[in-house]
């Protein structure tokens, strides 16, 4: 059985390649590129190709300190919510406003400084 497998991708041309989350050997169907598998884990997360997505955004994010500005006030904004100290509504509302200052920072229109001034104070 495993001979016929392996003589069927040699015949297809069907590379196999080495998941970077999981490990795991996958067949290469769609993309000569993909470095993840379409496994889901047992545990019911998401598959590798989603986790390692994410992981990759996260570490092209890393090195941007106003994307670590903005992350950080997201994040402590949104514990509010589960607190009770602002709305669903309210967070929303505010969360659309911090990407339009998030983006005319990163356009140049506005400094850093003003960007991390503009969080405090919002």
């Amino acid at each position: 059985m495993i001979s016929f497998s392996l003589q069927t991708c040699v015949e297809r041309n069907i590379t196999v390649r080495r998941c970077k989350n999981c490990g795991r050997y996958f067949a290469q169907t769609g993309r000569v590129s993909a470095e993840y598998c379409d496994r889901t884990p047992l545990d019911g997360q998401s598959s590798c190709r989603a986790m390692g997505a994410f992981q990759q955004w996260t570490l092209k994010q890393a090195d941007d300190p106003v994307f670590k500005v903005y992350r950080r006030e997201y994040k402590r904004r949104f514990a509010w919510i589960k607190a009770g100290r602002i709305s669903d509504s309210e967070f929303y509302a505010w969360s659309e406003q911090a990407r339009e200052q998030k983006k005319k920072c990163d356009e140049g229109i506005i400094t850093a400084e003003d960007f991390q001034r503009w969080l405090k104070e919002s």
